[in-house]
């Protein structure tokens, strides 16, 4: 199989996480 394409799949999964993360922590110094 294409290698590319695991590690496209890994890197948008890291930004999901992060991104969810960073929101996380915003909401709580918001409120």
């Amino acid at each position: 199989m294409s290698n590319e394409i695991t590690t496209v799949l890994s890197v948008v999964f890291i930004a999901l996480v992060w991104w969810i993360y960073v929101c996380t922590e915003w909401t709580s110094v918001i409120w």
